[in-house]
């Protein structure tokens, strides 16, 4: 099941308060629904549907440890800035913190009464930022793993949560069809942004220099935001079908966004304009860029991880 797919479920398990049954472990159970790059690049982490974290060394190209302990398919994931903890959200409704050394769980964060569908860490690493199905976006406290606050953020689904690079902002999207920015140490309310209109908001993200907010919808269109003025300053339009996951570029001159129209998407920032686009075999749920911005990972409702070269658009190798 993609997790286009998956949404849908949740988002009627919501308006139903009703529990959402997975299907029986069968060899889709290995597709990954969030990747990350480690801090140094040297390691791509993935969250499973068959409820496990798998780290792979990207030298080797060789699976080096397999996280176990959520009871769900594992949903998103976040490393800490140092890139010693790991961050998770399951459909378990709890999110974990993880030693990316010793594979050891150092926390369950138990809070949320739904799937915990993304998590952040805070630029200095001491708090971490979960969203669900639950409406609600909770902080905790990374060493002690003590939930700080919670707010009832949207009147739906909280798809994605983000940091600003200072700290100071934490933006939200939800099915609720609004994106959001909030004061990330008081928890109040800045601004909200209104530029998908019927339609849920699946994924957002900060540029770099923490300007510019993007967010791609169900209404296949990635929306750009001024974060100080809250204005919409423009948008990207190519996709055939809904808009799953992006991600800024480490320097902020390319958007790359992963669609359930079998494509992955490059985009020029400044003029708005599709660069590449990369066919592949089936829905993209997840896209992550290598710090150096050399690699682009991706991974998909076939099961398969790939790596591809930003410079020549061409892919590099699977996992």
């Amino acid at each position: 099941m993609k997790i286009s797919a998956y949404r849908r479920l949740v988002s009627l398990m919501c308006i139903m308060v009703a529990s959402l049954s997975q299907p029986a472990m069968s060899l889709a159970d290995s597709i990954a629904h969030t990747i990350t790059f480690s801090p140094d690049g040297r390691t791509l982490a993935a969250g499973c549907e068959d409820k496990t974290i798998k780290l792979w060394d990207l030298a080797t190209r060789k699976q080096i440890r397999s996280l176990k302990g959520h009871e769900d398919w594992v949903l998103y994931l976040a490393y800490s800035p140092d890139g010693k903890t790991l961050a998770s959200g399951s459909d378990d409704f709890t999110a974990r913190l993880w030693d990316t050394e010793s594979g050891e769980c150092l926390h369950c964060l138990r809070g949320h009464t739904f799937s915990v569908l993304s998590v952040a860490f805070s630029p200095d690493g001491k708090r971490v930022a979960s969203s669900s199905c639950d409406k609600t976006i909770r902080f905790w406290d990374v060493f002690t793993g003590a939930q700080i606050r919670v707010i009832p953020a949207h009147s739906n689904s909280v798809y994605c949560v983000a940091y600003s690079k200072d700290g100071k902002t934490l933006a939200s999207v939800s099915r609720d069809s609004s994106a959001k920015l909030w004061d990330a140490d008081t928890g109040k309310l800045r601004r909200v942004l209104i530029g998908h209109p019927g339609s849920a908001v699946f994924a957002l993200a900060f540029s770099p220099d923490g300007r510019t907010l993007a967010s791609g919808s169900e209404n296949r269109v990635i929306k750009l935001w001024d974060t100080k003025t809250g204005s919409q300053i423009g948008h990207m339009v190519g996709h055939k079908d809904w808009v799953n996951s992006i991600a800024f570029s480490p320097d902020g001159t390319t958007l790359a966004s992963g669609s359930d129209d079998n494509t992955v998407r490059l985009w020029d920032v400044a003029t708005r304009k599709q660069v590449h686009a990369f066919i592949v075999r089936d829905s993209i749920l997840s896209v992550s860029f290598s710090p150096d911005g050399k690699q682009l990972a991706t991974s998909g409702k076939d099961g398969i991880i790939q790596i591809w070269d930003t410079n020549t658009a061409k892919m590099s190798f699977e996992l």
